[in-house]
């Protein structure tokens, strides 16, 4: 643990600067004092206090050990009191390295150890402990930042994981609704008797799906994939509505690389169809177009028919849109389903432009 976070060049450029700014401050009280030869010597200065200070260098890795073996976390009484014997314990060795310094160069020659060790101590300790604690709480803010870092990432993390689960489940609601659809619409053109038609809409339907079951997970695609996914879904629709059917699709130059949700469209062009062309006695168009203005996309489904009912934005198909778009785009994005000024039905969705890759 303590080469986590000594093992960082931040760490040691920050005990670097904070050990030379001290030797050199403490160097400087030495050179303003005269030395014992009565002449004020700041190189011997510089030499002594770096070494002192250096003491606390060399302790760090060991203070970090023992702060993150005993946390100042409750039970605090018994962690403060083992912090405090371990604080005192360094300030008694630190003043045995001091008196042991000062007698190499000099000072204190006519005192016993003892009396100078005890002198030390009767200064130094309390400076001493203060500057333990101070290195222990900030070994434990370091810490705890850490630990508040590393929740975070990992709560942004398992989110995300959520979030693409639940699109998932989208995406796989949409599959069987719509597999459901377009076998009925083979059901009805065998009782028609209808094989050839039957057996094109099977190898379509063959092509759907391939498509949407590969790239599994991915829950975007360029506009022009979408849009070819739309002209085979309508090559399926066009079989059973026949004559009924017209179809316009209509798309801004250069949009094809623009990124949208897998198949957001389909459930709307369904709805068009179902509670548009399929109410309608006379013939109908459903037209489908793309622009970007703003920094948005902007899609619309426009269908003839007699409108959608009340309560279609609570069947499975726009819901899931609406909740696929909120899930990838928050509150940038925006579905709206109302009449255009001919009174036809339109669905509506905006959300960002972003490009999956470069335009061809």
């Amino acid at each position: 643990m303590s080469a986590q976070l000594f093992g960082r060049k931040w760490v040691w450029v920050v005990v670097g600067i904070a050990w030379l700014a001290a030797s050199v401050s403490s160097a400087v009280l030495y050179f303003v004092a005269a030395s014992p030869s009565g002449h004020a010597d700041l190189l011997q200065g510089l030499l002594l206090n770096g070494l002192v200070w250096a003491y606390w260098v060399a302790l760090g890795p060991l203070i970090v050990w023992i702060t993150r073996r005993i946390p100042i976390r409750p039970p605090r009484s018994v962690n403060l009191g083992a912090h405090a014997a371990v604080a005192m314990a360094c300030a008694a060795v630190h003043a045995v390295g001091l008196v042991l310094l000062a007698k190499a160069v000099g000072y204190g020659q006519g005192e016993t150890f003892t009396t100078a060790w005890l002198g030390v101590m009767s200064t130094a300790a309390i400076p001493d402990f203060f500057l333990y604690s101070a290195i222990v709480a900030a070994i434990t803010a370091v810490d705890a930042a850490e630990e508040t870092r590393r929740r975070e990432t990992q709560a942004a993390v398992l989110s995300a994981e959520l979030s693409a689960a639940r699109l998932d489940a989208l995406l796989l609601q949409l599959q069987p609704h719509f597999v459901l659809n377009t076998l009925n619409t083979v059901a009805i053109l065998i009782r028609e008797a209808a094989p050839t038609d039957a057996l094109n809409v099977v190898l379509d339907l063959g092509a759907l799906l391939q498509s949407m079951l590969s790239k599994t997970g991915q829950q975007e695609h360029t506009l022009a994939e979408e849009i070819a996914f739309l002209r085979r879904y309508l090559n399926i629709e066009q079989v059973r509505f026949a004559d009924r059917l017209q179809t316009a699709l209509e798309f801004e130059d250069g949009l094809g690389s623009a990124a949208v949700p897998r198949y957001v469209l389909q459930p709307i062009v369904e709805n068009a169809l179902r509670h548009g062309i399929a109410r309608s006695e006379s013939p109908g168009t459903v037209a489908i177009a793309a622009w970007r203005t703003d920094g948005r996309l902007w899609l619309r489904v426009t269908d003839s028919g007699p409108g959608l009912p009340p309560d279609v934005e609570r069947g499975i198909g726009l819901a899931n849109v609406q909740r696929r778009l909120t899930h990838l785009y928050d509150t940038n994005c925006a579905l709206a389903i109302d009449r255009d000024a001919s009174g036809n039905t339109a669905a509506t969705i905006w959300l960002p432009y972003r490009l999956l890759a470069e335009d061809e």
